[in-house]
């Protein structure tokens, strides 16, 4: 089963790897720097919480198949592979990683109360659930702490 950012403990784990994050942290993959990274995945969260709306993306994705390859297969996701669509990069890394950093934190603390969030539309894989978008963004955080040794 895939992790869920529903799950308290799960997210519980996942808000550990935040904040044991440092910010002279290197990639052991792809050219992301670890401010970047933590405003990539910030600007993913902004996008499932409806605060960011990027221009959709022409990708054969957007069914259930392409979505369950995405969310939940069990394959892990290229590593320094895929380009994200522009809107995935939309927020520049500020000179306070700390705040960066606990501003991420804060939007995975958001998954404590889904009721409370309009949910946003994915630019490639277009109109996801509560269920879904929990478990792309603990895939997403997986992926990119990884990436750092987290």
């Amino acid at each position: 089963m895939a992790d869920s950012l529903l799950d308290a403990a799960t997210r519980e784990r996942y808000l550990s790897r935040i904040r044991a994050l440092p910010p002279d942290a290197r990639a052991w993959f792809g050219t992301l720097t670890v401010d970047r990274m933590v405003v990539h995945l910030l600007d993913g969260l902004k996008i499932a919480f409806a605060e960011s709306r990027p221009q959709p993306v022409r990708t054969p994705l957007k069914n259930a198949l392409g979505r369950w390859l995405v969310i939940w297969s069990p394959v892990p996701w290229p590593k320094g592979k895929v380009k994200a669509p522009p809107g995935f990069f939309a927020t520049p890394p500020s000179e306070r990683f700390e705040e960066d950093r606990e501003t991420l934190a804060r939007y995975v603390e958001r998954f404590a109360a889904p009721e409370r969030i309009a949910w946003g539309e994915s630019p490639f894989l277009g109109k996801l659930s509560a269920r879904d978008w929990a478990a792309l963004n603990a895939r997403h955080l997986d992926h990119h702490l990884s990436q750092f040794g987290v």
